[in-house]
C-alpha cells in the first residue's frame, strides 16, 4: 500500500490499511471495492495481537491464532496487494506531466 502512494506521490502515514486506503488520492481511492475494505479492515484488527506477546490478556498470540486464521490473513493480503499492483501498472492519464508512460500493459494475478 504504501509503494503504491509513493508511485502517486503521496505520503503515506500510519500502519493501519483502512487509513491508508482512505487516504489514496481520488480516482484511486474510488476504484477500492467495498471487499478491500472488507480485507484492510480484517488486516488491522490483528497488528497488535500478533506482534506482542501481551496483546491479550492472557496467554500469547499463538495461543489464539490457527492456521486457518493464517489462511485468511494471507488471502487478504493478496487481495491488497492485487489491488496495489493494478493501480501501479495502469497507464498514467491526466495526472502530472503528460509523459505518457508506458509500462507493464496487461497482466493481472489472480
Amino acid at each position: 500500500m504504501k509503494a503504491l502512494f509513493y508511485h502517486l506521490h503521496g505520503d503515506p502515514w500510519g500502519h493501519s490499511l483502512l487509513a491508508l486506503v482512505d487516504g489514496l488520492p481520488s480516482p484511486t481511492r474510488e476504484s477500492a471495492t467495498p471487499e478491500l475494505l472488507d480485507s484492510a479492515r480484517a488486516l488491522d484488527k490483528h497488528y497488535i495481537p500478533t506482534r506482542y506477546p501481551n496483546g491479550f490478556a492472557q496467554g500469547a498470540p499463538v495461543d489464539y491464532y490457527t492456521k486457518r486464521d493464517a489462511e485468511d490473513c494471507i488471502t487478504h493480503a493478496e487481495s491488497i496487494l492485487s489491488f496495489c499492483r493494478s493501480q501501479i501498472r495502469q497507464p498514467k492519464s491526466d495526472s502530472g506531466a503528460g509523459e505518457g508512460g508506458g509500462g507493464a500493459n496487461g497482466g493481472t494475478t489472480s
